[in-house]
């Protein structure tokens, strides 16, 4: 799966949880495997091992499904077996009764050339009201016994094997919650997260070397944490993920304290510091050597504005 649609996936999750759309985690068991739903969007195992890290995700118990004991497959038949002589040719009869002479049988011995004809007095049957229905039994069509329950086998529809259920095996599969108290604080993991991939992906494609989370010190002495920096030869170009009022106020302080010589690439998430009445080109302050990419707009690739910011960097080789 590509980084572009990992964000996809989990910024529609995301989305829903913090709109207040869908606050169910839906478990779905097909001959796929297991799945797991939030609204329409799919969560990958890798993603719910995130979301639980995070919080987001608080498991509230298991579901039991029978598997095989030899794949550990789940997708199987049931296979109903007669008690007497133990074969499988084994069908469903419904019992009726014809109310005028009270002739006791299964449907198909009243079916006669596509008519209804009582065999213990040779009537047409023309309407339902002349016929009783008793209910449903297993016949076996192979010894002619007939019984309310059949015993059971279960066959593997991935590698064949037939077992009974004392010999299979129980799968348990984790059921989830929403815990909704989280669903910022995991956008903005997630967000970051999605953010390091592409920075990689370009850094690796324009052999650039990354260092992630490093302390700079300013005119004035005082360490800056800066998200990014990459670095080719010497040159290099600070990045800033700006995905909430703090990220705004931290760059804002480190704008003011460096030498405007510096390069840097703003990566701006428009409706985190939207309650700030600040859009992110303000917050570059203008300065000609910041290059400002928006993120979260659904027509613009992160992978695709990265590197045009990066070929004006970083000129001599990324053609």
């Amino acid at each position: 799966m590509s980084n572009e649609k990992k964000l996809s996936d989990i910024s529609q999750v995301l989305t829903r949880l913090i709109q207040g759309n869908s606050k169910t985690v839906i478990t779905e068991i097909d001959k796929s495997g297991i799945k797991y739903y939030v609204g329409d969007s799919v969560l990958s195992e890798e993603s719910i091992q995130r979301m639980r890290e995070l919080g987001l995700l608080v498991q509230i118990g298991f579901i039991g499904i029978i598997s095989c004991p030899s794949c550990g497959d789940h997708v199987l038949a049931l296979l109903p077996v007669c008690p007497r002589c133990g074969s499988n040719d084994v069908d469903i009869a419904e019992l009726i009764a014809h109310v005028k002479c009270g002739y006791i049988g299964f449907t198909q011995e009243f079916n006669k050339s596509g008519e209804m004809i009582c065999p213990g007095c040779g009537e047409k049957i023309t309407s339902e009201s002349e016929i009783r229905i008793y209910g449903k039994v297993f016949v076996c069509e192979n010894c002619g016994a007939r019984f309310e329950t059949p015993s059971l086998k279960i066959r593997c529809l991935s590698c064949g094997l037939i077992f009974t259920l004392k010999e299979a095996r129980v799968k348990r599969i984790p059921q989830y919650a929403i815990e909704a108290k989280e669903f910022e604080k995991a956008r903005r993991v997630f967000i970051r997260d999605y953010i390091k991939n592409v920075i990689l992906n370009v850094a690796d494609k324009y052999g650039i070397d990354v260092k992630f989370d490093v302390n700079v010190k300013g005119m004035s002495g005082v360490d800056h944490k800066v998200p990014a920096i990459l670095i080719r030869g010497s040159r290099e170009a600070y990045v800033f993920f700006i995905l909430s009022e703090r990220d705004a106020t931290l760059f804002t302080s480190f704008l003011l304290d460096i030498p405007e010589t510096k390069n840097i690439i703003l990566l701006c998430d428009e409706s985190a510091i939207s309650s700030m009445e600040m859009s992110c080109s303000a917050i570059a302050a203008g300065k000609p050597k910041v290059h400002v990419i928006t993120i979260g707009n659904n027509d613009v690739s992160l992978e695709d504005e990265l590197e045009k910011a990066v070929r004006k960097i970083f000129p001599e080789q990324s053609e």
